[in-house]
């Protein structure tokens, strides 16, 4: 994304976080622009809240909130997945908003990095002998993920 864009579409103070995790979601094959779109609207929220001086996480928090006066987009999972994406890129801003119940959210869903191919083959292999559930898969997962964040 470009500045000029950056600075057409994102003014809050997470805008320049905002913009450098849609890239790393665009480079690691999502072509969704629905968190696109749920954090645009977050990036409105922190524009009209700027007033308060509150944290990101305090910002995060308050968007994923339930409450009649605002939007729901996407129940706050984009919200919170920019949140990770920060803390496992080592980022000052990073936080952690949990869901409504509790749970911590969801790993990255990044589709590349340099060992995807072969964490699916090794996974495909462990289903096709039997394997129905494999914790495995997770850890791999993450580690695919942390490889691919320090690279880029």
């Amino acid at each position: 994304m470009t500045d000029k864009k950056l600075n057409n579409t994102f003014r809050g103070p997470l805008a320049e976080e905002i913009v450098k995790y849609i890239d790393f979601k665009h480079q690691s094959g999502s072509q969704s622009t629905s968190s696109e779109m749920a954090l645009k609207a977050f990036d409105r929220f922190c524009v009209a809240m700027e007033n308060q001086n509150m944290s990101p996480l305090q910002l995060a928090e308050a968007w994923v909130k339930r409450c009649d006066d605002k939007p729901k987009h996407d129940h706050g999972y984009s919200v919170r997945q920019l949140g990770q994406y920060l803390t496992e890129t080592h980022h000052p801003k990073a936080f952690t908003v949990l869901d409504a119940k509790g749970n911590a959210p969801k790993p990255l869903g990044v589709h590349t990095g340099p060992f995807a191919e072969e964490i699916k083959e090794f996974i495909e292999y462990k289903r096709m002998t039997g394997r129905k559930y494999i914790i495995a898969e997770y850890c791999l997962k993450a580690f695919n993920i942390f490889c691919a964040i320090n690279t880029t």
